[in-house]
């Protein structure tokens, strides 16, 4: 047996990106065809990137006020024709023209009034709104419509707050069903003809008094754009923010991409890329005044512990505390810790370090609770929480990973109203599920992948500790309790095993586009590192052992309760 002594938090997760590889066919005895150069736009110019070249693109361009249509650009084929252009019916098109920039109109107040009423209006135009005795408007009164083909202000809003939810608003350009705002109620959004809806089209009252789902609002198809980007923020947090930049993106698929949560905005279409950094950038200074109310990307940290020159991993969960295991600083949970205590976070480490100000571990935590019975080191509830003297400066190489049993996390896998068993299932549905831990190699921390056995897996992968209590007075369960997941030994494939060093650090997995912590690593039946000649081809009866963070969640509440919103049934 094996455990290992220091600590470093590391955050986990970084977004995944999938590549797609396209492969053309190819005729050494075809010459290929230029497109034409004379092409036109009515009321506009076009400009060529590279002649009429295989490859070339073709740029519309338009005055002020005006947009290229069906198209604004257009790519030379291998066959020597410009790409189709193709209006919003789907139906073909055999010129571009010049269109004024338009903007939808209010086309729906309840409880109010606007005017004047049309179905767009063109830039400098003014929309005004007012509402009904004994509502009050909320929004803007005046709304101007701007060159970018959007409104000035605010969406109007007529609100007594007399129901469960408040009135959510309709955009420009929606129409909205449904009837009042009671718990259980659903609200329904459509967009006029030649507009995408982005955001939720459907959004229930929940029993919080809060709609679900992100603001709906219409998007001209005018802006259609290309390269599509997509980043992850912290679970507390938990949200996918999706960039369209130029032209051509799907706008289905972008926003069922992006995360739909209140109040907020997941999908940006931008016509440059110089704006992508300002959106940006205001997104990360939202994000960071508003991580007490939730956390994604895992990162982890590193903690010197009791013995010398010794480290152990762990999560940061939230800006002023990271999980790790007890055996990294004691042999009971009564067991002085060190004087002083680094926790290193991102790169450089000397740059990104902070102090800790307590280190709290499990009441039950004790290495010689078995000691009666032969049981010369025992693990269950190796757990701890250690407490910074400040908070955790964080960024994308320091973010907190997503938790179960937690408000963020049910936003995270998108089921409001799940319950803690709810969120097991959806993570450890299957026997075998594939999970990560970190791995320290050569200075660096390197992701690894294992499986981790449940239900009736977990009997023989448990089965392989049996060796270590044939000289004891303890059963394989009150040795191996179902405190600890299992992992390692998956037939089929070649599961990572962990090392001295990388105890502390969380077992995790992929959910939703999110990374959940589900286990603390805590002790393995053979250190790997330690083989002579090891080439990552573990052994047999290698298995690893980690506490099952669904067992000890009232625990977690506990001291994180202040800080993440647990389930309310977690008590």
């Amino acid at each position: 047996m094996f455990v290992t002594h220091s600590f470093t938090a590391c955050a986990l997760g970084s977004l995944q990106k999938t590549d797609y590889d396209y492969v053309y066919e190819t005729y050494d005895d075809e010459e290929p065809v230029n497109c034409s150069v004379t092409e036109s736009i009515k009321g506009g110019h076009v400009t060529y990137s590279k002649g009429g070249l295989v490859g070339s693109v073709l740029t519309y361009h338009c005055g002020p006020e005006k947009y290229p249509s069906p198209v604004s650009y257009r790519t030379c084929e291998e066959h020597g024709e410009w790409s189709p252009m193709r209006l919003a019916s789907g139906r073909l098109a055999s010129r571009a023209t010049c269109k004024d920039v338009l903007c939808p109109a209010q086309l729906q107040l309840d409880h109010g009034d606007f005017w004047p009423r049309d179905q767009w209006f063109a830039v400098g135009a003014t929309q005004s709104f007012s509402c009904q005795e004994g509502f009050t408007l909320y929004g803007s009164a005046e709304r101007n419509c701007t060159l970018s083909g959007e409104w000035t202000g605010e969406t109007p809003i007529c609100n007594n707050h007399a129901d469960d939810c408040d009135d959510p608003g309709i955009p420009p350009g929606a129409l909205r069903s449904g009837g009042r705002f009671f718990r259980g109620e659903k609200l329904t959004y459509r967009c006029q003809t030649g507009l995408d809806l982005l955001g939720s089209a459907e959004r229930f009252c929940l029993e919080h008094r809060e709609w679900s789902g992100s603001k709906p609002r219409c998007h001209g198809a005018e802006l259609e754009l290309a390269h599509l980007s997509a980043f992850m923020l912290p679970c507390a947090l938990s949200d996918v923010y999706v960039f369209g930049v130029k032209e051509k993106v799907n706008k289905e698929e972008l926003n069922s991409l992006a995360s739909k949560k209140r109040g907020e905005t997941h999908v940006f279409i931008l016509k440059d890329y110089d704006k992508l950094g300002e959106v940006f950038n205001s997104i990360i200074s939202k994000w960071k005044s508003t991580l007490h109310s939730n956390t994604k990307q895992p990162n982890e940290t590193t903690l010197p512990e009791w013995g010398k020159d010794k480290s152990c991993f762990g999560s940061i969960v939230s800006q002023n505390w990271v999980l790790t295991a007890a055996h990294c600083f004691a042999r009971e949970s009564t067991g002085s810790v060190p004087r002083q205590l680094d926790i290193e976070y991102g790169l450089p480490p000397s740059q990104s370090n902070v102090k800790f100000k307590r280190v709290i571990m499990h009441p039950s935590y004790s290495t010689s609770a078995l000691k009666h019975r032969n049981v010369s080191e025992f693990y269950d509830y190796d757990v701890a929480l250690v407490e910074t003297n400040r908070s955790i400066p964080l960024s994308w190489m320091a973010r907190p990973i997503c938790l179960p049993c937690t408000v963020p996390g049910s936003r995270a896998m998108k089921k409001v109203n799940s319950t803690c068993a709810d969120h097991r299932v959806e993570l450890l549905t299957l026997e075998q599920t594939p999970a990560f831990f970190n791995h320290k190699i050569s200075g660096s921390n390197k992701r690894k992948e294992t499986h981790i056995h449940t239900g009736r897996q977990r009997l023989g992968c448990v089965e392989k500790a049996r060796k270590l209590v044939e000289h004891t007075d303890v059963t394989l369960d009150e040795f191996v309790p179902d405190r600890f997941l299992c992992s390692g030994g998956t037939a089929g494939y070649q599961d990572a095993i962990t090392c001295q060093g990388d105890s502390g650090g969380s077992l995790f997995l992929q959910k939703k586009k999110r990374y959940f912590q589900v286990g603390v690593v805590s002790w393995g039946i053979v250190d790997v590192c330690k083989i002579i000649g090891y080439t990552r081809r573990p052994p047999p009866d290698a298995r690893d052992f980690h506490i099952d963070l669904f067992k000890i969640m009232p625990w977690l509440k506990q001291h994180l309760g202040k800080e993440i919103q647990f389930l309310p049934e977690i008590n």
